[in-house]
């Protein structure tokens, strides 16, 4: 199977698992509503325990039918069984990709917790889990989009798409994915970086030649719905009726800009934070970013 036909799969398993952001348990009891759903997905008897694996395994059913899904996945709710069965099919690794899941490893042998990547950082993934909190517990709340640095011997990764079989669909579909011609792009396989904006999670941006990269109607977009317009005779983009000033790139028609151009030309103060792979843009009243 191609890498442009496995992307459709891993597309709608993370979009399912984005669809579940925000569901709670009713108190600390490993109840409700939906968690006994996830309970259900798995093959351990009640309801009930901690639920994280759990709730993995729901998102794989529900996005890929029982048959396909037991194909490629373990419905345990056991992430040690899942260690151990990922072992024996040859899909576990320590180098992160999008929409495998991660265990956090106490040991060789003892997985804690499991997760689902759904962006990889410069030196960390974007996750969501379930069975959590914002600090990262693996006996929380509800589940959760978290970020977690990349700390060698931490975390262990499996990658079930290598276990997608030749032909294989998603339900509703007559035929597989087709592979398609993926167009060349300056941000295939770039690293990303957070972009914060007043203490939240903004976008992910890629980074090329050291620099963090933005398109610009999502920067006017941020403030305040600006008007964005492109002066011809400077090939530069304008935000408000101003000129940006910078050297945009161009893609799928698109012009991005630097981020720390546009926080400057905005009056924003942005601090990158090495050490996390952060960049942080502090609210300014006068401009009101959104």
């Amino acid at each position: 199977m191609t890498k442009a036909q496995k992307a459709v799969f891993i597309r709608a398993v993370l979009d399912t698992a984005r669809g579940e952001i925000g569901v709670r348990e009713i108190g600390k009891t490993n109840r409700g509503r939906r968690v006994d759903e996830y309970q259900r997905a798995d093959t351990l008897p009640g309801v009930g325990y901690p639920w994280c694996a759990s709730y993995s395994g729901w998102t794989m059913l529900t996005t890929l039918g029982r048959e396909l899904c037991d194909t490629v996945w373990l419905r345990s709710a056991s992430c040690d069984q899942i260690l151990y069965w990922g072992r024996r099919k040859g899909i576990v690794s320590p180098t992160p990709t999008l929409g495998a899941f991660g265990l956090v490893m106490a040991s060789r042998n003892d997985a804690t917790h499991i997760f689902q990547n759904e962006a990889i950082l410069e030196n960390a993934v974007q996750t969501i889990e379930g069975n959590t909190n914002a600090g990262g517990s693996r006996e929380g709340i509800g589940v959760f989009r978290r970020r977690r640095v990349l700390t060698p011997g931490r975390y262990l990764f499996l990658d079930w798409t290598k276990l997608l079989p030749d032909g294989a669909t998603l339900p509703g579909q007559k035929t597989a994915p087709q592979s398609v011609k993926i167009p060349d792009s300056p941000f295939d396989g770039a690293p990303l970086r957070e972009l914060y904006l007043g203490g939240q999670l903004a976008a992910s941006v890629p980074v090329i030649d050291g620099k963090s990269w933005l398109p610009a109607w999502r920067w006017a977009k941020w403030m305040n719905d600006a008007e964005l317009g492109w002066n011809p005779a400077t090939q530069t983009v304008t935000i408000a009726g101003r000129d940006v000033g910078a050297q945009p790139i161009l893609h799928e028609s698109r012009a991005w800009l630097p981020v720390l151009k546009l926080a400057e030309f905005s009056g924003l103060k942005a601090v990158y934070n090495p050490a996390i792979s952060r960049i942080e843009i502090s609210r300014a009243a006068a401009v009101g970013v959104k």
